[in-house]
């Protein structure tokens, strides 16, 4: 693994150890190894954070290059070698994950394409289902589930717009991993939308019934 996504881990290690008490994992037995597309619900900004603690194996996150903004998250986002999805252009980042997929590493996605702030699912994007029959890589479903009194809305300004987000600041965080679907790859007469429409739709489906499921267990 290499030194910048080492670095990477280091600084939210940082994080996680002054914020998250600890990290309980549901479905471990789910974990796969080598190339594989992982896809979360999103509540807080810091949900990601967690990932690379839990995957052995290097991950790539499709990030939207506001994050990017920020000269130092910036640095350390392209030495890492994360991915930022710029508008108009999801088919360059599309391109690139599925270089890093064809490296035996894995890609993570929030299909949501934005935080939720722990309210209802999103309806998810295509992107992943895209990349999983592009590159026949296994989609894993995550459910995230943080208390709502362990984190905190906090507003600041990007350039000329307001940013709201959701940081865990305490507690557990529950992350439950599903089994995994094997898209084959299809030939492209079979890309159709609604295709991509209907198993985005059920693995958003499963990702949310994880997510209920750590909410269970955190309440109980």
């Amino acid at each position: 693994m290499d030194f910048w996504y080492r670095v990477s881990k280091l600084v939210v290690g940082t994080y996680l150890t002054a914020f998250v008490k600890r990290i309980h994992v549901l479905g471990k037995e789910n974990l796969l190894p080598g190339p594989k597309i992982i896809m979360a619900n999103h509540p807080n900004l810091t949900d990601g954070f967690v990932l690379p603690f839990i995957f052995p194996d290097k991950l790539h996150f499709i990030i939207q290059a506001d994050a990017f903004d920020i000269p130092i998250i910036r640095f350390l986002l392209r030495k890492a070698d994360q991915i930022p999805l710029m508008r108009g252009r999801g088919q360059e980042a599309l391109r690139v994950a599925l270089d890093r997929l064809s490296a035996g590493n894995g890609v993570v996605v929030f299909p949501e394409g934005r935080l939720n702030h722990g309210k209802q699912l999103l309806r998810g994007r295509l992107g992943a289902a895209l990349l999983a029959q592009a590159s026949g890589a296994p989609i894993l479903p995550v459910g995230f589930f943080v208390r709502p009194e362990d984190t905190r809305m906090i507003v600041r300004r990007i350039k000329d717009r307001i940013s709201k987000a959701c940081y865990q600041i305490r507690g557990v965080c529950y992350v439950n991993i599903g089994k995994p679907w094997n898209v084959p790859q299809l030939t492209s007469d079979k890309l159709h939308p609604t295709k991509l429409r209907d198993l985005t739709a059920k693995i958003m489906h499963q990702i949310g019934d994880l997510a209920s499921q750590a909410k269970k267990v955190a309440l109980t």
